[in-house]
């Protein structure tokens, strides 16, 4: 359950996971229909690495790093929860909502998520979103 819920400008974001140089994981989808929107799931990098070790039946701490199949499997992930919300939405809205393929970065949340966000969002307007996975 979305605990909180309000509107931000995107320059704010990085600052919901600590520094703006700490360095993150986000799964990004644009979502196409009839409300055109973009969607982030943005986590700190050792989540996304503890994450990747419970997906994969490793023991916690093992990977250190992405590859093929970690980013797979995370963005995976961000396609699941993107479906689960959209589908969320469907059923209040009955407006048909649909996810692009998702595409995975890391790098530091201010340096990398703003620049992207923002070629993303070139309209300026604000995000909306909550702090268990960032919509936009």
């Amino acid at each position: 359950m979305c605990r909180r819920y309000r509107s931000f400008p995107l320059d704010e974001v990085p600052d919901l996971v600590g520094d703006p140089e700490t360095i993150v994981v986000g799964v990004f989808l644009r979502v196409y229909g009839k409300a055109p929107s973009n969607i982030l799931f943005l986590m700190p990098k050792d989540s996304a690495f503890y994450l990747v070790d419970a997906l994969m039946g490793k023991e916690s701490g093992e990977t250190t790093h992405l590859d093929m199949m970690a980013e797979s499997a995370l963005m995976e992930i961000g396609n699941i929860l993107a479906g689960a919300y959209l589908n969320a939405l469907y059923s209040f809205t009955n407006l048909s909502l649909i996810p692009s393929i998702p595409a995975l970065a890391m790098d530091m949340a201010g340096r990398d998520f703003e620049r992207r966000a923002r070629a993303a969002r070139s309209d300026g307007r604000p995000c909306h979103g909550h702090r268990d996975g960032i919509p936009c």
